[in-house]
């Protein structure tokens, strides 16, 4: 990540690659593995922004797994 590149979720922002990692390091330690399927791309020069819709799934507390799915959108350098 770019050095004042933000993370957007539901609670609030993490600003810069540390904050993000900290932010992810919930789903790395559980394991999501996460699905992104591409659905659009708008490119303008060497830049562009990919408009995505994700799944996964994690165990939750009691060790069933639970779905979780969503739209995403990033903005994308080459």
């Amino acid at each position: 990540y770019e050095a004042e590149a933000v993370l957007t979720q539901r609670d609030g922002d993490a600003v810069g690659p540390a904050a993000i990692r900290a932010a992810l390091e919930p789903l790395v330690a559980a394991k999501m593995r996460i699905e992104m399927k591409v659905v659009k791309v708008k490119r303008a020069g060497d830049v562009a922004v990919l408009y995505n819709d994700w799944s996964g799934t994690v165990t939750g507390p009691d060790g069933q797994p639970v779905h979780l799915s969503g739209k995403a959108m990033e903005i994308v350098r080459r």
